[in-house]
């Protein structure tokens, strides 16, 4: 009875040393394992549409922006415009998703969580519970050792780092779905009733994810289905069981994702009836714009009706760079290649977070194509060696980023070849879906894709 006591004592001790990390981590980047102005700056863009929307009120706030005519970077300036409630100039709202982010911190706002701070301290919090939530199944499903990984991966990655906290992203509510699975899946072939409750739980996380952005929902689906495909196939059940059981979670996502659109078509409608400016366009209408501009680089549609980027300065840059004017509706552009746009993640200078703040101006890219051109054509190296030293930094750093993300990728196909003829079927199937996942949002959401390849890396 004493040695249950002193463990469970030591158990609850571990895991709270663990959240507490986690917590330290994604609240204000407590180890540096994000460059800091990365973690400081990373999406207060995209962070500034909530807190824009709680600003403006009302009886339902909505993601959006004030005009402020006088501030040239608002994105610089994010928190400091909410404390100081500015709302200059004219409001815009962001249609692109319903918001319910906006709402959820709206109420908590009214609750007593007035500061930014304590909004994103919160966000960060869930954010650390979930991956510890994670770590956990993972020591009870495989080792401690791989729980130890895991768990170090996401302590330290500045890519988790500086997603963990944002208000607008709320990355938690992304792992929230594969952490029910992960949890439930070794009960639910055992007992059906703990399926119709994973069910029911599944709806409302993946409900809750969609109403709060569209971004990345097909690898989430597909991630959230994996400990579900590895328990089935442990346990030898029947191949069509463990379909059945998968494809309940896949029309469950697709229930969810139908709600979330009539619920988003319907808040729509309801903002361009009370607004002078409305368009004669329905709610479902504008979002099956927005779709075609996130499923396609082919098509970019007005600025006015379709906010595929927002106020994301680099999105709109790229989509500049694909067609100069963004005046005519629909309009047909150069076909993009979705095998292309999907390989490019995979050497890609923002393999590493700090190349995600490097730019090159017109000046600099013009020096930087005559070098690479003397050297492909004339094998010399003059050019190269005649740019500035804070040129050549930033093209190292960038080259860098590219160079580590190709050892990285080769390194996995390696890997996963080495296991192929050696690993049991249920650590295959499961890890040839982890590998499918995050490629079927760059594939199928090939739009958003192109041009959000300094986030969605």
């Amino acid at each position: 009875m004493q040695n249950s006591l002193t463990r469970n004592f030591l158990n609850v001790t571990l895991l709270s040393f663990a959240l507490t990390f986690l917590y330290f981590s994604y609240s204000n980047n407590g180890f540096l394992a994000a460059n800091n102005y990365w973690y400081k700056t990373f999406e207060a863009s995209s962070e500034q549409l909530v807190l824009d929307g709680i600003l403006n009120g009302g009886d339902r706030p909505t993601l959006g922006r004030f005009s402020r005519p006088s501030i040239v970077r608002q994105d610089l300036e994010t928190h400091k415009l909410f404390e100081d409630a500015n709302k200059e100039g004219k409001f815009k709202v962001y249609t692109s998703q319903y918001g319910f982010q906006v709402q959820m911190f709206n109420h908590l706002r009214n609750m007593g969580f007035e500061n930014v701070n304590h909004l994103k301290s919160l966000t960060a919090f869930l954010m650390a519970v979930v991956v510890l939530g994670l770590t956990i199944t993972i020591w009870r499903d495989f080792s401690a050792r791989s729980a130890l990984v895991f768990y170090i991966v996401f302590l330290i990655s500045p890519w988790v780092i500086s997603f963990s906290s944002n208000l607008y992203w709320i990355p938690f509510s992304w792992f929230l779905p594969l952490l029910l699975t992960s949890i439930f899946s070794p009960k639910i072939y055992k007992n059906i009733r703990f399926y119709y409750f994973l069910l029911a739980l599944l709806f409302l996380s993946f409900l809750f994810k969609f109403l709060s952005g569209y971004e990345y929902i097909t690898t989430i689906v597909l991630a959230s289905i994996t400990p579900i495909v590895y328990h089935g196939l442990k346990l030898k059940k029947a191949y069509w069981s463990i379909l059945l059981l998968c494809g309940g979670v896949f029309i469950i996502s697709l229930i969810s994702f139908v709600a979330s659109i009539l619920i988003h078509a319907k808040s729509l409608d309801l903002i361009y009836e009370k607004s002078l400016d409305s368009s004669s366009l329905s709610g479902l209408q504008i979002i099956e714009n927005i779709a075609k501009s996130r499923l396609s680089s082919n098509y970019i549609f007005d600025k006015s009706l379709v906010e595929m980027c927002g106020i994301d300065q680099d999105c709109l840059a790229k989509n500049q760079a694909i067609h100069p004017s963004l005046e005519l509706n629909s309009t047909k552009l150069e076909s993009k290649n979705s095998i292309k746009t999907t390989v490019k993640y995979f050497f890609n200078g923002k393999f590493l977070p700090w190349t995600s703040i490097i730019s090159f101006n017109e000046q600099e890219k013009e020096l930087i194509k005559l070098a690479r051109d003397e050297i492909k054509n004339n094998l010399s190296f003059d050019l190269i060696f005649n740019l500035e030293m804070s040129l050549l930094a930033k093209l190292g750093l960038y080259l860098s980023g590219i160079l580590l993300s190709t050892i990285f990728f080769i390194t996995i196909i390696l890997m996963c070849l080495s296991l192929w003829r050696t690993a049991p079927i249920y650590l295959l199937i499961p890890l040839l879906i982890t590998f499918i996942a995050p490629l079927s949002w760059f594939f199928l959401a090939e739009g958003h894709s192109y041009a959000h390849y300094h986030l969605n890396y």
